[in-house]
């Protein structure tokens, strides 16, 4: 599913049409649908956000250039218009450009402008069946042609009243009772009359009708900032002033800047719009029920997008109203029917179902005979402590690692990805606990650019396995051959290094950690010939060194947790 027309508050009505039958809401004809619309509209119940009106002499002129080849601008990009027309053709430009152009605000959304003759409030004006906007605006090849003078748009979040009252009428809407040929044949077979239903609309619509109707303010007020903030990104990923790197990544500066602008910008609609903090929190609970709504009716695309507006709503909150995620999610509780708060609910933290995963399944890993030094009995505690630290680091690549090699059994081709991934982050933790230490003397040392035996040597400077850690470092180098990678594990898993038995397992936990570290960056292509009972080897090892590296931080004060 595209959600490219997300956050577009002027559609087209086939274009809005489309949207919904992307998002599963309706799947009949569009000419049906049209005229499904229409009713609506007729009924009082969804009207277009607004209507322009062409002159049909416009339209003739537009008619003839495209179409008559005597027309001496026939063919051409541009043509002349007298002065009277020439503010409507502005409009169409701008309505065709808007996503391109380089205004931040639609032309529609200009309180002010030289089109608002042409621009009509259907709520506030008379109802016309869409029929009579037709007019004669000249020939196609010799062939009389009707244009509408009317372009009726609709804004993306009537998605969801679209899909309510579609919903509650659909047993009068199965039956396409605008089509006369098919209200014949049903008579013809004889099916009573009362099972032909009418275009009329059931009692029950008044309630949806409401619902919608009431928060249409807070509905104008959320997309008019989804709209901005989307078109802000464009024109910021266009200019030159911010600057960028190959990704299109901004860079420190740049994006200080722009976040600065953003939240100036959102209290400025915030204003525009004199939203309260109150009333915007209930209609974000009016959302996230809805959300719930469309999740328990797996309507899984109309999920994707109304979180879509729950988002930009908490974003609105936030730098409207300077207010902190965690406050929000605490103020909304619980409302949708899952266990939890609802924004938890929600958009579940970054690789949440891996870290709940490696909670219950680390100790497995540190305890397995596998391992050349293992830790039989953590607690869960432990573990927590641990993945606390992981997050306030941004380190979840750990958990999805971790996990994937959990849900995998290592069968998948990519497990050789999960290997380097830890033994990149066996290296990479030290530098982290060290560059944080408490200690400024290894803050200090580690600030520059170190190799993996200067990182061992440095961190673990006080103790005395290091010094046959380091003599026998050369087992780890990676040498081309067809069976020397097997045999140089093997070397070390079979070795005796020192005498004592404690620092012996320490040692060859290391050893096979820096192997396989060597391994995966230098001969990818090795990790991935290697059967199952190697890479079991390989990782319970280098679990056990990053969590030997942790304990250790803890024990010498290198850092210390708050509890």
């Amino acid at each position: 599913m595209s959600l490219a027309e997300y956050g577009n508050r002027y559609l087209p009505h086939k274009e809005f049409l489309r949207l919904c039958k992307d998002l599963e809401i309706n799947s009949f004809t569009s000419d049906m649908d049209e005229r499904w619309l229409e009713l609506l509209e007729k009924e009082k119940i969804l009207f277009p956000s607004c209507r322009i009106i062409y002159p049909s002499s416009y339209l003739k002129i537009i008619n003839d250039v495209k179409y008559n080849p005597s027309n001496p601008y026939y063919g051409k990009n541009t043509f002349y218009l007298c002065n009277r027309y020439v503010s409507i053709d502005n409009l169409e430009s701008n309505l065709h450009n808007f996503w391109l152009n380089k205004n931040l605000f639609h032309i529609l959304d200009k309180q002010k402008s030289k089109v608002s003759k042409y621009i009509r409030n259907p709520k506030q004006t008379k109802f016309y069946k869409w029929k009579n906007y037709r007019k004669y605006v000249g020939q196609i090849q010799g062939m009389e042609n009707y244009e509408s003078t009317a372009k009726h748009y609709y804004s993306y979040w009537q998605v969801y009243h679209f899909y309510e009252i579609t919903k509650a009428c659909t047993l009068y809407y199965i039956i396409n009772v605008f089509d006369e040929e098919i209200r014949t044949e049903l008579l013809q077979l004889k099916i009573p009359l009362k099972k032909i239903f009418s275009g009329s609309l059931p009692l029950k619509h008044n309630n949806i009708k409401e619902d919608f109707w009431g928060r249409t303010e807070n509905f104008e007020a959320l997309s008019f900032y989804v709209q901005t903030l989307k078109k802000y990104d464009f024109l910021i990923s266009q200019s030159k002033v911010y600057k960028k790197n190959r990704l299109g990544i901004l860079d420190e500066e740049s994006t200080s800047k722009y976040y600065k602008r953003l939240k100036r910008l959102t209290k400025i609609i915030v204003k525009k719009y004199n939203l309260k903090p109150t009333e915007t929190h209930d209609f974000l609970k009016f959302l996230c029920k809805k959300y719930d709504e469309y999740k328990n009716k797996k309507k899984d695309k109309l999920v994707e997008f109304i979180k879509k507006d729950i988002h930009h709503l908490i974003l609105l909150m936030q730098y409207g109203f300077d207010l902190e995620f965690d406050y929000i999610n605490k103020q909304l509780g619980r409302v949708v029917s899952d266990y939890g708060n609802t924004l938890d609910v929600i958009f579940p933290p970054m690789f949440a179902k891996e870290r709940e995963n490696i909670l219950y399944t680390l100790g497995l890993f540190l305890s397995s005979k596998l391992s050349c030094c293992r830790y039989v009995n953590v607690s869960r505690e432990e573990i927590k402590e641990f993945l606390d630290f992981i997050d306030s680091k941004n380190l979840q690549l750990f958990y999805y690692s971790l996990g994937q090699i959990n849900l995998t059994q290592l069968r998948e081709q990519t497990i050789y990805l999960h290997v380097f991934y830890l033994s990149l982050f066996f290296e990479n933790i030290i530098k982290i606990i060290a560059r944080s230490s408490n200690k400024k003397e290894l803050v200090i040392f580690f600030s520059d650019r170190l190799e993996m035996k200067q990182t061992i040597d440095k961190y673990f400077d006080q103790e005395g396995w290091r010094h046959e850690l380091s003599s026998n470092w050369k087992l780890t180098e990676v040498v081309f051959g067809s069976d020397i990678n097997e045999r140089i594990l093997n070397e070390i898993t079979n070795g005796q290094f020192h005498n004592r038995e404690e620092w012996n397992k320490i040692i060859k936990m290391f050893l096979v950690s820096v192997f396989a570290r060597n391994l995966s960056a230098h001969e990818q292509s090795k990790v991935m010939q290697i059967d199952r009972e190697t890479y079991l080897i390989l990782v319970n090892n280098i679990v056990s060194a990053i969590w030997f590296i942790w304990k250790y931080a803890l024990k010498t004060g290198y850092i210390s947790v708050v509890k």
